[in-house]
């Protein structure tokens, strides 16, 4: 009976102690491990790549998904892609030779991978500078030349540029100019033309292309680089109706005044219109057959049409002026006091940056003609 008791008792502690422990939570196989977190960094391949970054890797581990961010040794990745749960592409960003941590972060939480890229030293970095091809400053007028403005006009400038190794869209583009006003950005902007109350000016445009990219210093660690390109059009400012009224108004006085050469009295005109020579015979004609007592001349009215046709006689020019003439001369055979009236018509050209005359005409009053002036 003792021993039948004894072994009832040992029975029923080791039963007590049982459900001692199961109602603390423990088991008889061990702790419960807790719930996983986080993500969790494997591997990186490759594990090594130049200083100046650009490397291509794939890492490897746990728990990624589409928030995952990627540093290595505290340089953020570029174009991170999580292709599952275990796996994400990236290209490593530019950081100075040695081991660097691999991390991972997924909405707040960071798994680490100790030293697991390294960076080595770089070679010389070759980045071809931008390429300005072009660079042009056109109004909006009908035929209107390049590096033409009128005062106040607004022009369109545009720069052909191009990069190897960069798009476009991430170069710097700056512009500048010694006069008027620059709106816009990019490879196209516009310029307002100052207001002119004189002669012509010129105004430089000048366009700077900046390429900011990663280069190497003497041990093959990453520097900052940068190349700069600047092209420069220059635009020629015109107060273009004063100065074809000016000219032609200029031109008429010295033909009104028989002292002045013929030579002399065209040189407002250009020389690759016919209308030169012409107009050198007209005047050398008139200095021997009369002489310019007085002269009236009207306002000059001047209407500005590129490569147009001038209504009087269909003469073509890039500007059309008229104004009123009048002479008291003395006929040199007979001595006798002619009086000549009509209206003057002279066109212009626009050539080599500056105004031109090109041709002159007369129709005297009612539509007469006069041996005095063609």
């Amino acid at each position: 009976m003792k021993q039948t008791g004894v072994r009832c008792a040992g029975h029923v502690a080791a039963s007590a102690l049982l459900l001692i422990a199961v109602g603390c939570g423990g088991s008889p196989a061990g702790p419960t491990p807790p719930p996983a977190s986080g993500p969790v960094v494997s591997s990186i391949t490759p594990n090594n790549g130049p200083s100046i970054g650009g490397t291509p890797v794939t890492v490897t581990g746990q728990r990624f998904d589409s928030t995952a961010t990627l540093t290595i040794g505290g340089v953020e990745a570029k174009n991170v892609t999580v292709v599952s749960a275990n796996q994400l592409t990236a290209t490593t960003g530019a950081r100075s030779i040695g081991a660097a941590d691999v991390a991972v972060t997924v909405s707040g939480r960071r798994g680490v991978l100790a030293s697991g890229f390294t960076y080595t030293a770089s070679g010389a970095v070759v980045n071809a500078p931008p390429v300005i091809s072009g660079l042009t400053a056109v109004g909006s007028a009908l035929n209107e030349p390049a590096g033409y403005a009128d005062s106040n006009e607004e022009l369109t400038v545009t720069a052909g540029i191009s990069d190897a190794e960069t798009a476009v869209t991430a170069l710097t583009i700056e512009w500048t100019a010694d006069a008027g006003t620059l709106s816009g950005t990019g490879t196209s902007v516009k310029w307002k033309a100052p207001a002119l109350f004189g002669s012509p000016v010129t105004a430089r445009l000048t366009v700077t292309v900046i390429e900011r990219y990663t280069g190497t210093d003497a041990t093959g660690n990453p520097v900052p680089s940068e190349h700069r390109v600047s092209a420069v059009t220059s635009v020629s400012v015109h107060d273009s109706v004063k100065e074809n009224g000016d000219m032609a108004t200029a031109f008429l006085t010295d033909f009104s005044n028989s002292s002045i050469s013929p030579q002399t009295a065209v040189r407002y005109f250009y020389d690759g219109c016919a209308g030169k020579a012409e107009e050198l015979q007209d005047i050398a004609d008139n200095r021997a057959g009369y002489t310019i007592n007085s002269y009236k001349l009207g306002p000059p009215s001047v209407a500005i049409t590129f490569d147009g046709v001038c209504p009087y006689r269909s003469r073509p020019g890039d500007a059309c002026i008229s104004l009123s003439c009048e002479w008291n001369s003395t006929i040199t055979a007979t001595q006798k006091i002619e009086i000549t009236r009509g209206t003057c018509y002279l066109t212009s050209v626009y050539r080599e940056s500056k105004w031109q005359l090109c041709d002159s005409n007369f129709e005297g009053a009612g539509g007469t003609t006069s041996l005095f002036m063609r």
